[in-house]
């Protein structure tokens, strides 16, 4: 009797044990199809009341895509608080929110994206790939493009490392969970103009870099500080952000398309970009493991 009460105990947990883990999919795929109406809607509202058209190849004005992205953002903001309450039954700050901002995230992050644009820039420019063509500076638009990419880098790093990396490690292993966050942060690019595969794959490295930076630090605010200066430092050298046209002060020209260059995609569809992104996704994975490791190491340490 014992035996087999033992043996009921023991299937009990394994049930319980593989419905945990297949809850985190299952949260994703709900979260993904909620995302549609919660955001989809939210931005369609900002869309009417700023009088923008609904074809995505008509360009917008810096006030129309920042309204719209304002509105985007707080229909991401309902529906976490949605699924906090009612799916994920969690306080809100554990999408990423559990440590304060820190001086030296900002610092770092700031430090790692301009090593990668300046070499970036610099080889485009010393092999012909990129010439300048003077400084076009504008306050209100600096201002905008501030506030802008700050809005896009908190959106989609709430959404893709704060909501969707966080459920997929409660049902599988870093590795897994870091590939499926990124290949899904690429596959909602795909509708962005110019986008070919060598973009794809930048922005799937963008998404590991990303989510590796979260991992390290278990909050938002360091991805969500290399997302910004990410897409700030390259509009403002003049580059296409992910194929989109943005204001830039720096102004400036391929001679000719090319996957040096990246063409229209701009510096995320260039063969440069996968090299530099390449070296920074396997230095941040190695520092990572280190960091865990040397963690692991103390927890181990004899009482």
């Amino acid at each position: 009797m014992v035996e087999n009460a033992n043996i009921i105990k023991t299937a009990g947990r394994m049930n319980s044990e593989s419905q945990s883990k297949s809850a985190g999919w299952g949260r994703c795929l709900l979260f993904a199809v909620a995302f549609f109406v919660f955001v989809g809607l939210s931005e369609a509202i900002g869309m009417l009341l700023v009088d923008a058209p609904f074809d995505m190849k008509v360009p917008l004005s810096e006030n129309q895509r920042l309204i719209i992205r304002i509105f985007s953002v707080c229909g991401l903001l309902l529906q976490m608080v949605v699924f906090s309450r009612f799916i994920d039954q969690e306080p809100f700050r554990v999408f990423g929110f559990n440590s304060r901002f820190s001086k030296s995230e900002f610092f770092y992050a700031m430090v790692a994206v301009l090593m990668i644009f300046t070499v970036g820039f610099s080889s485009l420019y010393v092999t012909g790939q990129l010439t300048i063509g003077g400084i076009n500076w504008r306050n209100d638009s600096i201002l905008q493009s501030v506030l802008f990419f700050l809005l896009v880098a908190f959106e989609e790093e709430l959404l893709f490392r704060g909501y969707l990396l966080k459920n997929l490690l409660q049902s599988t292993t870093e590795p897994v969970a870091l590939v499926v966050s990124s290949i899904t942060f690429a596959l909602l690019h795909l509708m962005n103009p110019n986008i070919d595969w060598i973009g794809f794959v930048n922005l799937v490295l963008a998404g590991l870099f990303l989510g590796i930076a979260w991992l390290y630090r278990r909050n938002l605010w360091l991805p969500v500080t290399i997302h910004f200066f990410w897409n700030f430092i390259q509009t403002h050298l003049g580059f296409e952000v992910s194929g989109n046209p943005n204001y830039s002060i720096l102004v400036t020209a391929v001679p000719s398309q090319s996957i040096w260059n990246g063409g229209k995609f701009g510096f995320e569809g260039s063969i440069i970009c996968v090299v530099l992104q390449l070296l920074t996704v396997v230095l941040f994975w190695m520092l990572y493991r280190k960091r865990k490791a040397s963690e692991l190491k103390f927890v181990n340490l004899p009482q």
